[in-house]
């Protein structure tokens, strides 16, 4: 065989096996931008206001850091929050977080919470874009009535309860 035919030979067969499977020999192609728009993250989002204490009878406390507290001593605070929830399928969780103040005489403290907007409960709710805007959390703050002498002129610092609105994950 001459080499003219063995070169033609070897191009019939790189030929049969591109368009018999080995490969492809396409000529023509296309393609479209996708039309999908985009998306837009939401938010979470909370705000406090000033707290007010009060003493058990609704009295109001000018300044908490210098009201001296008794055994069996019950105090009240009110504050403001403003919730920001948006996103379509946002789901959160509302509440205050005691942990932080576990100093002084802590161990003599109990608190108890709720949490209110328009006049409806939200502790132990799963919150949506819904309950986005004011909020209202009223608790008390009980002080022990068997506390003994150690906590006479202790401090307590309240100042670093807050609120954790977390992203309830499904």
């Amino acid at each position: 065989m001459n080499k003219m035919a063995k070169g033609a030979l070897a191009t019939g067969v790189g030929v049969a096996l591109l368009l018999g499977g080995g490969g492809t020999l396409a000529i023509w192609n296309d393609s479209a931008n996708a039309t999908t728009g985009s998306i837009v993250a939401g938010n979470l989002d909370l705000e406090s206001g000033a707290a007010v204490w009060k003493k058990s009878d609704g009295t109001v406390i000018p300044n908490i850091s210098n009201y001296k507290v008794v055994p069996g001593e019950v105090l009240k605070f009110e504050q403001p929050l403003t919730i920001e929830l948006s996103g379509d399928q946002l789901k959160a969780t509302l509440a205050p977080d005691f942990g932080a103040t576990s100093n002084g005489f802590s161990s003599q403290l109990s608190y108890d919470y709720k949490i209110t907007q328009a006049g409806t409960e939200l502790k132990g709710r799963d919150l949506t874009s819904a309950n986005s805007g004011a909020a209202l959390v009223t608790a008390t703050v009980t002080f022990n009535k068997a506390a003994g002498n150690d906590t006479r002129k202790a401090a307590q610092d309240l100042s670093k309860i807050t609120y954790k609105l977390d992203q309830v994950i499904r």
